[in-house]
């Protein structure tokens, strides 16, 4: 079969246990502002949005680093929330390999995050919730930068080969950049990725909307992949990981100007200027398809 966006295999009806979700064991509650809970297979980070933007790396740390063997689910509430997690995402890396995570980016619901809330946590109705979903640290595989991995184009009237990436503003459509995400996706040969990303500069409100443009567009992109409408067309999962840069010749400034009264989230990335999402697919070029329409299985249409 082939797809507008490259080469498609039909999947094996015994592999498309691959795209099911997992559902969360009970858990034990603690409290705190990153409470931890734990069940036999998997340690839950909750990042509420109160706090220091240092406090949920250090806890997704102590996390993963229990004995490297647990996935870590990080729980994401409200704009704020999953600012702080996609910084604690950028600055996450093994210990003693230093390679880094990926990771997959699922929006979910208050049903899933308040249990994991204070009692006296103050809701609007109006947030957000995702989920962030680590390995364990044993898998963490990923070297390289993303530029190592970007497929690389040459502007009109220029020489110079640049990495092929896609970028986040205060005013960018999600559903739209989702769909030229999973665009440049499909035709990636293996070990090459795509890259979304955001200055990190700017007033903090906007900040933190910009970065929950980034876990939208990726959440958005993984539900089409892994529940799609009509199974008989190609998916192609991926996985995520995160980054900084610094600042390079040609970048755009940012759209609104520093304010100085708001608490800077990247005290620990001084001198970085972006924040990139990058998106690594997985399987073969041009994706697979879940359910081959009857009498094309095998065919080769």
């Amino acid at each position: 079969s082939v797809s507008p966006l490259g080469r498609s295999r039909a999947l094996p009806s015994a592999a498309t246990s691959l795209f099911a979700s997992a559902s969360l064991k009970p858990t034990l509650r603690l409290q705190g502002l990153a409470a931890l809970s734990l069940s036999r297979s998997l340690t839950t980070v909750l990042v509420d949005g109160s706090g220091s933007f240092e406090a949920p790396l250090r806890r997704i740390q102590s996390a993963v680093a229990k004995d490297g063997t647990q996935p870590v689910d990080v729980l994401t509430v409200g704009q704020r929330g999953i600012a702080q997690a996609m910084v604690a995402a950028a600055q996450l890396e093994s210990s003693s390999t230093k390679a880094k995570p990926t990771f997959i980016i699922q929006q979910t619901n208050d049903e899933e995050a308040k249990p994991h809330l204070p009692k006296d946590f103050k809701l609007t109705g109006k947030e957000r919730y995702f989920k962030i979903s680590f390995p364990p640290a044993s898998e963490w595989k990923l070297e390289g930068t993303p530029e190592s991995r970007a497929k690389t184009t040459t502007s009109e009237g220029s020489s110079q080969a640049k990495p092929d990436k896609l970028i986040v503003g205060n005013k960018t459509e999600v559903m739209k950049l989702a769909k030229a995400v999973m665009a440049r996706s499909f035709p990636l040969e293996p070990g090459m990725s795509i890259s979304v990303e955001t200055a990190i500069k700017g007033q903090a409100k906007m900040l933190n909307l910009r970065l929950q443009h980034l876990a939208q567009t990726a959440s958005r992109a993984h539900h089409w992949q892994v529940s799609p409408v009509d199974r008989s067309r190609s998916v192609r999962t991926f996985r995520c990981a995160a980054s900084v840069r610094k600042a390079a010749e040609g970048d755009p400034e940012p759209s609104h100007p520093s304010d100085p009264s708001a608490p800077r989230p990247f005290e620990a990335l001084k001198g970085y200027s972006f924040l990139i999402l990058e998106v690594l697919p997985d399987g073969p070029v041009g994706g697979v398809i879940l359910e081959p329409k009857a009498g094309t299985e095998g065919s080769g249409k």
